[in-house]
């Protein structure tokens, strides 16, 4: 595992966690497949449709939470490389802030790991 440099996380005055869009994107698209598959027998009959929207809301979670908050929330990065040897190879990276930015970041960081494991 290798640290980044992931850029400072500045908190705008009143905000009581630094990132508040980012959380709430990262919850956005996960409840809006759970909401979606559960209303959609109300407005469609069309289970191939229900299943499709369903699937494209899931995959925009996964996207949000790989690429964007996993990131901004909790200093996650990862990803797939191919060396020479035509071996693939995964990636991993965190942010080590160690304990000087430990409240601000906690907050976004309960709200990410509570989100990815319950919903």
């Amino acid at each position: 595992m290798s640290t980044a440099d992931f850029g400072e996380v500045s908190r705008p005055p009143g905000e009581n966690y630094a990132n508040p869009k980012t959380c709430f994107f990262h919850v956005l698209f996960k409840a809006a497949a759970l909401v979606f598959y559960i209303l959609s027998a109300l407005f469609f009959d069309n289970f191939v449709i229900i299943f499709v929207v369903t699937v494209l809301l899931a995959a925009l979670d996964f996207w949000v939470v790989k690429n964007v908050s996993g990131r901004i929330l909790v200093g996650l990065r990862w990803w797939n490389e191919i060396n020479d040897l035509g071996e693939s190879v995964w990636r991993f990276e965190c942010l080590d802030q160690g304990l000087s930015n430990f409240h601000d970041q906690i907050m976004p960081a309960c709200i990410f790991m509570l989100n990815c494991l319950t919903v």
